[in-house]
Protein backbone atom coordinates (compact mmCIF):
# COMPACT_ATOMS: atom_id res chain seq x y z
CA UNK A 1 0.00 0.00 0.00
CA UNK A 2 2.55 2.37 0.83
CA UNK A 3 4.36 1.64 -2.52
CA UNK A 4 0.89 2.47 -4.24
CA UNK A 5 0.86 5.94 -2.65
CA UNK A 6 4.70 6.50 -3.20
CA UNK A 7 5.34 9.40 -5.93
CA UNK A 8 6.03 7.40 -9.42
CA UNK A 9 9.56 8.22 -9.27
CA UNK A 10 10.55 6.66 -6.47
CA UNK A 11 8.59 3.26 -6.38
CA UNK A 12 10.98 1.22 -9.14
CA UNK A 13 13.41 1.45 -5.59
CA UNK A 14 11.24 0.94 -3.20
CA UNK A 15 10.14 -2.41 -5.42
CA UNK A 16 13.48 -3.40 -5.83
CA UNK A 17 14.19 -3.10 -2.22
CA UNK A 18 11.77 -5.16 -1.50
CA UNK A 19 12.47 -7.57 -3.79
CA UNK A 20 15.94 -7.61 -2.09
CA UNK A 21 14.66 -8.29 1.06
CA UNK A 22 12.85 -11.18 0.00
CA UNK A 23 9.83 -9.44 2.13
CA UNK A 24 6.64 -10.98 -0.49
CA UNK A 25 6.44 -12.46 -3.65
CA UNK A 26 4.63 -10.61 -6.12
CA UNK A 27 3.76 -9.26 -9.67
CA UNK A 28 4.90 -5.73 -10.43
CA UNK A 29 1.74 -4.85 -12.04
CA UNK A 30 -0.40 -5.90 -8.91
CA UNK A 31 1.95 -3.34 -6.32
CA UNK A 32 2.16 -0.57 -9.38
CA UNK A 33 -0.89 -0.55 -10.96
CA UNK A 34 -0.03 2.72 -13.24
CA UNK A 35 3.51 0.57 -14.22
CA UNK A 36 2.37 1.42 -18.05
CA UNK A 37 1.52 4.66 -17.76
CA UNK A 38 1.54 6.17 -21.93
CA UNK A 39 4.08 8.95 -21.39
CA UNK A 40 3.32 9.40 -25.19
CA UNK A 41 -0.33 11.45 -24.52
CA UNK A 42 1.50 13.99 -22.77
CA UNK A 43 1.98 17.35 -24.07
CA UNK A 44 1.53 21.28 -23.78
CA UNK A 45 -1.39 22.70 -25.99
CA UNK A 46 -3.22 26.06 -26.85
CA UNK A 47 -6.78 26.15 -26.60
CA UNK A 48 -7.34 29.91 -28.14
CA UNK A 49 -4.44 31.84 -26.67
CA UNK A 50 -4.25 29.86 -23.12
CA UNK A 51 -1.41 27.02 -23.06
CA UNK A 52 -2.61 23.73 -21.04
CA UNK A 53 -0.59 20.19 -19.99
CA UNK A 54 -2.45 17.64 -21.30
CA UNK A 55 -2.13 14.30 -20.11
CA UNK A 56 -3.24 10.78 -18.54
CA UNK A 57 -4.62 10.97 -14.99
CA UNK A 58 -2.02 9.54 -12.51
CA UNK A 59 -2.87 7.72 -8.77
CA UNK A 60 -1.32 10.70 -7.49
CA UNK A 61 -3.72 13.18 -9.07
CA UNK A 62 -6.65 12.20 -6.31
CA UNK A 63 -7.17 15.71 -4.59
CA UNK A 64 -6.53 17.49 -8.16
CA UNK A 65 -9.61 14.96 -9.37
CA UNK A 66 -11.59 15.60 -6.82
CA UNK A 67 -10.78 19.94 -6.21
CA UNK A 68 -12.17 19.99 -10.38
CA UNK A 69 -15.05 17.71 -9.55
CA UNK A 70 -16.16 20.07 -7.07
CA UNK A 71 -15.92 22.78 -9.42
CA UNK A 72 -18.43 21.71 -11.97
CA UNK A 73 -22.02 22.98 -11.65
CA UNK A 74 -24.67 21.28 -9.68
CA UNK A 75 -27.80 22.12 -11.89
CA UNK A 76 -26.02 20.70 -15.17
CA UNK A 77 -24.64 17.95 -13.40
CA UNK A 78 -28.19 16.86 -12.40
CA UNK A 79 -29.70 17.19 -15.59
CA UNK A 80 -27.23 14.92 -17.30
CA UNK A 81 -28.36 12.24 -14.51
CA UNK A 82 -25.56 12.70 -12.11
CA UNK A 83 -25.59 13.13 -8.53
CA UNK A 84 -22.81 15.33 -7.23
CA UNK A 85 -22.48 13.68 -4.01
CA UNK A 86 -22.17 10.10 -5.97
CA UNK A 87 -19.50 11.91 -8.19
CA UNK A 88 -17.37 12.93 -5.64
CA UNK A 89 -17.55 9.47 -3.53
CA UNK A 90 -14.59 7.73 -2.82
CA UNK A 91 -15.89 4.91 -5.16
CA UNK A 92 -16.19 6.85 -8.00
CA UNK A 93 -13.30 8.80 -8.09
CA UNK A 94 -11.09 5.80 -7.86
CA UNK A 95 -12.82 4.83 -10.75
CA UNK A 96 -11.09 7.74 -12.20
CA UNK A 97 -7.94 7.16 -11.01
CA UNK A 98 -7.49 3.64 -10.75
CA UNK A 99 -7.35 2.90 -14.72
CA UNK A 100 -4.50 0.36 -16.64
CA UNK A 101 -4.30 2.44 -20.06
CA UNK A 102 -5.38 -1.15 -21.49
CA UNK A 103 -8.91 -0.96 -21.54
CA UNK A 104 -9.52 1.88 -19.55
CA UNK A 105 -8.20 5.61 -19.04
CA UNK A 106 -8.61 9.27 -17.90
CA UNK A 107 -7.03 12.41 -19.63
CA UNK A 108 -6.70 15.59 -17.89
CA UNK A 109 -6.25 18.77 -19.13
CA UNK A 110 -4.38 21.00 -16.30
CA UNK A 111 -3.15 25.17 -16.48
CA UNK A 112 0.64 24.16 -16.50
CA UNK A 113 1.19 25.08 -12.88
CA UNK A 114 4.31 23.48 -11.86
CA UNK A 115 2.96 23.56 -7.98
CA UNK A 116 -1.14 23.47 -8.07
CA UNK A 117 -1.46 22.27 -11.94
CA UNK A 118 -5.46 23.09 -11.56
CA UNK A 119 -7.40 20.54 -13.96
CA UNK A 120 -10.10 22.38 -16.12
CA UNK A 121 -11.37 19.17 -18.12
CA UNK A 122 -11.37 15.38 -18.08
CA UNK A 123 -12.37 12.67 -20.18
CA UNK A 124 -12.79 9.09 -19.57
CA UNK A 125 -13.10 6.06 -21.01
CA UNK A 126 -13.98 2.46 -19.31
CA UNK A 127 -15.43 -0.74 -20.38
CA UNK A 128 -19.46 -0.72 -20.96
CA UNK A 129 -22.14 -2.34 -19.31
CA UNK A 130 -22.82 -3.67 -22.97
CA UNK A 131 -20.50 -6.29 -24.55
CA UNK A 132 -17.26 -4.51 -26.88
CA UNK A 133 -18.64 -0.94 -26.30
CA UNK A 134 -16.32 1.27 -24.00
CA UNK A 135 -18.27 3.95 -22.76
CA UNK A 136 -17.14 7.91 -22.99
CA UNK A 137 -17.53 10.56 -19.65
CA UNK A 138 -16.63 13.96 -20.31
CA UNK A 139 -16.41 17.18 -18.82
CA UNK A 140 -15.26 20.40 -18.82
CA UNK A 141 -15.24 23.27 -16.67
CA UNK A 142 -17.37 26.61 -17.84
CA UNK A 143 -13.96 28.78 -17.81
CA UNK A 144 -12.67 26.96 -20.86
CA UNK A 145 -15.97 26.07 -22.53
CA UNK A 146 -15.98 27.07 -26.42
CA UNK A 147 -12.06 26.50 -26.66
CA UNK A 148 -12.22 23.25 -28.50
CA UNK A 149 -10.59 21.48 -25.37
CA UNK A 150 -14.20 19.07 -25.17
CA UNK A 151 -13.67 17.68 -28.91
CA UNK A 152 -9.93 17.71 -28.44
CA UNK A 153 -10.28 15.25 -25.80
CA UNK A 154 -13.09 13.19 -27.03
CA UNK A 155 -10.70 12.42 -30.17
CA UNK A 156 -7.51 11.74 -28.06
CA UNK A 157 -10.07 8.96 -26.27
CA UNK A 158 -10.68 8.04 -29.35
CA UNK A 159 -7.64 7.36 -31.00
CA UNK A 160 -6.86 5.31 -27.65
CA UNK A 161 -9.88 3.32 -28.12
CA UNK A 162 -8.46 2.73 -31.58
CA UNK A 163 -5.49 1.33 -30.55
CA UNK A 164 -6.70 -1.26 -28.24
CA UNK A 165 -8.82 -2.68 -30.87
CA UNK A 166 -12.21 -1.25 -29.39
CA UNK A 167 -15.17 -1.92 -31.77
CA UNK A 168 -17.82 0.67 -30.47
CA UNK A 169 -17.83 3.93 -28.06
CA UNK A 170 -21.25 5.14 -26.51
CA UNK A 171 -21.73 8.51 -25.59
CA UNK A 172 -24.97 10.32 -23.35
CA UNK A 173 -25.83 13.81 -22.74
CA UNK A 174 -29.00 15.30 -21.92
CA UNK A 175 -30.63 16.01 -24.69
CA UNK A 176 -30.59 19.80 -24.49
CA UNK A 177 -27.23 19.92 -24.19
CA UNK A 178 -26.10 21.66 -27.46
CA UNK A 179 -22.67 21.93 -26.95
CA UNK A 180 -22.09 18.33 -25.93
CA UNK A 181 -24.47 17.29 -28.61
CA UNK A 182 -22.26 19.59 -31.32
CA UNK A 183 -19.15 17.58 -30.32
CA UNK A 184 -20.69 14.17 -30.49
CA UNK A 185 -22.28 14.66 -34.34
CA UNK A 186 -18.70 16.12 -35.18
CA UNK A 187 -17.29 12.95 -33.97
CA UNK A 188 -19.36 10.59 -36.19
CA UNK A 189 -16.43 10.94 -39.21
CA UNK A 190 -13.82 9.87 -36.65
CA UNK A 191 -15.80 6.15 -37.27
CA UNK A 192 -16.95 3.63 -39.55
CA UNK A 193 -20.41 3.82 -39.23
CA UNK A 194 -22.62 5.27 -36.17
CA UNK A 195 -26.35 5.42 -34.29
CA UNK A 196 -27.75 8.27 -32.34
CA UNK A 197 -31.52 7.91 -30.51
CA UNK A 198 -33.12 10.19 -28.19
CA UNK A 199 -34.32 7.92 -25.70
CA UNK A 200 -35.73 9.42 -21.82
CA UNK A 201 -34.90 12.85 -22.29
CA UNK A 202 -31.35 11.36 -23.20
CA UNK A 203 -28.96 11.71 -26.76
CA UNK A 204 -27.09 8.60 -27.58
CA UNK A 205 -24.63 7.83 -29.87
CA UNK A 206 -22.96 4.54 -30.56
CA UNK A 207 -19.70 5.40 -32.77
CA UNK A 208 -18.03 2.43 -34.24
CA UNK A 209 -14.47 1.69 -34.68
CA UNK A 210 -15.35 -1.79 -36.82
CA UNK A 211 -18.29 -2.78 -39.04
CA UNK A 212 -21.15 -3.85 -36.33
CA UNK A 213 -22.36 -7.58 -36.65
Amino acid sequence: ELIRIAHPDFRPDLLNHIKGKKYIHFQKELIDPQANYPHRYEEKRNFKNDSFCVRPCRSTDESRVQEFLCSLNKAELSEEGLKFEELLSPEQVRQFLEVDYETSITMLVMRPDEVRGEVVAMANLVPGKERGVSELLLFVNESVRKQGVGAYLSHRLIDFARSKDVGCVSVACHYENLAMKKIMDGMRKEFVSSMCRQESGRYICYYYLVKPD
